[in-house]
């Protein structure tokens, strides 16, 4: 349909010349949606991570076992740390980093056998990755 809409606008062009016209407005349509399809898997890239940060902070929170804590902290430590890094925002990046904050206490909190303080210190973590959440474009399923 678009293609007949630029077609029809050119009388006194050859077929030759619309021909190569109607190539270049494809090219310049796959281009365009490429380009899309990249931005949103980068975007959804760092979505994942930051999704994987809050299901093992989730986790830790929800832990009666203080090794079980560290492990799920030490994971979310891991996933936050990689969502910050394809962050391109510095107010995602803050929120990200008062979360990392949290999590070492969560840890060093575990590890110390200090169970409900490790969790309530998971459940500051999630707060704040949520936070950063919230500040993501969405990217469409």
């Amino acid at each position: 349909m678009f293609e007949k809409i630029i077609a029809s606008k050119i009388y006194t062009k050859s077929s030759g010349e619309i021909l190569i016209m109607k190539e270049m407005i494809l090219l310049i349509l796959v281009s365009c949606l490429s380009l899309s399809f990249i931005s949103f898997s980068v975007l959804a890239g760092m979505e994942n991570y930051l999704h994987e940060a809050m299901k093992h902070t989730q986790a830790a929170m929800s832990s009666t076992n203080e090794k079980a804590i560290v492990q799920h902290a030490t994971q979310a430590i891991t996933q936050a740390n990689a969502a910050k890094d394809e962050q391109k925002y510095q107010e995602d990046k803050n929120f990200i980093d008062e979360g990392l904050r949290s999590l070492d206490e969560t840890v060093n909190k575990g590890r110390k056998g200090e169970v409900e303080a490790a969790q309530e210190a998971a459940r500051k973590a999630f707060e704040h990755f949520k936070n950063a959440s919230s500040t993501l474009p969405r990217a469409p399923h």
